[in-house]
C-alpha cells in the first residue's frame, strides 16, 4: 500500500496519545503497547558451532538445575514466549509447553530456559545460540502479531472494521506486568530508578568495528576477492574497485532488528586518486531504498569517517555509495568498515542489576 508508511506512523501517535492520557488518569498503559508474543519460533544459528547441546534450565541461571537438553541439528524447531530475560549469563528464553514435552519427555517440567544469546562483562553481547525465525516465510492466511509496533498499527490504525483481537496471541502474563505498574508504585519511586539506572547502566553498550554480529552480508560492485579487507580490522588492506567512475558501492545486508548508531568507513590520503571524496549513503529494502545521507571527505584526512549518524530505526540493506574521487579518480579504495551499533533484539536491562549488593 502506497501511504502504509503514513498509516503505521499515524497508528503509533494515537497510541502515544492514549498513553498520555491513560498515565495521566493513574491507569494501565494500552495493552497493545505492551504487547508480548505468546510463541515465537525459534532457531539454531548455523554459524554458531558451540556448546554442541543447549541445556534447559529450571530457572534463567547456569547454576540452575538442567532438566533436558536441546540437540545440535540443523532442523532444530522450538518455540518460547517472547518475554526474554536477562543477565550476567545473557539472553534467556522461556520454551513453550510443547517444546518442553518434547525435548523433556518423560519428565513433569513446569518450566525450562534456554540461554539464546551469551554474554560476559568483558566482551559483551556475544555470537547468538538461536535466533527468531523468518515471520515472513510463514504462509498466508495464518498471519499473526509478532512484535508490540505491529499490534499498535492493527489496533490503531484506521480501517472499516473492529480492529481484530490480538489477545490469543500474547502472552497474558507478561503483558499484565507490562502494563501496571507494581503496587503502592510512585512518582518518587520512578525517579528513584531513574536515577539509579543513570548510575549504574553501561550507556555506551555498542561495538565498534567487528561488524559480523551485525551484518549477515557483504556485497560489493566489483573485485569480490577483496573484500574481506572491509572487515578484517587491517588498516593496511583495502578493497579496491575495477569499474565505472561514480559506480562503486558496498551493500551491508543487516541483521534483523540491529539499529546503527554510526557508520565509518577506513580512508587513507596517501591512496591520491583512489581517495574517495563524496559519498553517499542508501538505505531501505532491496527494492526501494533511500538517500539517508551525504559526507564530502577532506582529500587530506586519513582514518576513520563517519557517514551515518543516529539512525533510530532498523533497514535491511545498507548501501555505500562512492560517487566521486579525488583529482576525478576512476577507481576507489576503502580500508575498512566499522560501526557502533545497537540491536532492538538485544536486551539493554541486565536482571542482576537489582541484586541487594547493587541497591545497598
Amino acid at each position: 500500500m502506497k501511504n502504509e508508511p503514513a498509516r503505521r506512523r499515524l497508528a503509533r501517535i494515537r497510541c502515544l496519545l492514549e498513553s498520555i492520557k491513560r498515565i495521566e488518569q493513574g491507569k494501565s498503559l494500552p495493552l497493545p503497547l505492551c504487547f508480548v508474543p505468546a510463541e515465537v519460533e525459534y532457531l539454531r544459528e548455523a554459524e554458531c558451532k558451540t556448546p554442541s547441546v543447549l541445556s534447559i534450565r529450571g530457572k534463567p541461571q547456569n547454576e540452575a538445575q538442567c532438566v533436558g537438553e536441546l540437540p545440535s541439528v540443523s532442523n532444530l524447531q522450538l518455540f518460547a514466549s517472547g518475554d526474554e530475560f536477562f543477565n550476567n549469563n545473557g539472553s534467556w528464553i522461556k520454551l513453550c509447553q510443547k517444546t518442553l514435552q518434547k525435548y523433556c519427555s518423560g519428565k513433569q517440567v513446569k518450566e525450562g530456559w534456554v540461554l539464546a544469546v551469551p554474554f560476559d562483562t568483558k566482551h559483551g553481547v556475544g555470537t547468538p545460540y538461536l535466533k527468531p525465525a523468518d515471520v515472513s516465510s510463514s504462509s498466508k492466511g495464518h498471519k499473526t502479531i509478532k512484535s508490540w509496533q505491529e499490534a499498535v498499527e492493527v489496533c490503531y490504525a484506521l480501517r472499516i472494521s473492529d480492529p481484530p483481537s490480538i489477545e490469543k496471541y500474547a502472552d497474558k502474563e507478561a503483558v499484565q506486568q507490562l502494563s501496571s505498574p507494581p503496587p503502592n508504585w510512585s512518582l518518587d519511586a520512578d525517579e528513584e530508578l531513574a536515577k539509579f539506572m543513570a548510575d549504574h547502566v553501561n550507556k555506551h553498550e555498542a561495538s565498534l568495528g567487528n561488524i559480523s554480529r551485525y551484518v549477515e552480508s557483504v556485497q560489493v560492485s566489483s573485485e569480490e576477492e577483496s573484500k574481506d579487507a572491509l572487515t578484517d580490522g587491517d588498516p593496511d588492506t583495502y578493497w579496491e574497485t575495477d569499474g565505472s567512475q561514480g559506480r562503486h558501492w558496498i551493500k551491508l545486508s543487516m541483521r534483523p532488528g540491529t539499529v546503527i548508531r554510526q557508520l565509518f568507513v577506513t580512508v587513507d590520503s596517501k591512496d591520491d586518486n583512489y581517495m574517495p571524496c563524496h559519498i553517499v549513503v542508501m538505505a531501505g529494502d532491496a527494492a526501494s531504498l533511500k538517500e539517508i545521507n551525504e559526507t564530502f571527505i577532506d582529500a587530506s584526512y586519513s582514518g576513520d569517517v563517519c557517514i551515518v549518524k543516529g539512525l533510530t530505526e532498523y533497514y535491511n540493506i545498507i548501501q555505500i555509495r562512492i560517487k566521486e574521487c579525488k583529482d576525478e579518480g576512476i577507481d576507489t579504495r576503502i580500508h575498512g568498515i566499522k560501526l557502533i551499533s545497537e540491536s532492538e533484539k538485544e536486551p539493554g536491562l541486565n536482571q542482576d542489576l537489582f541484586t541487594s549488593t547493587e541497591l545497598i
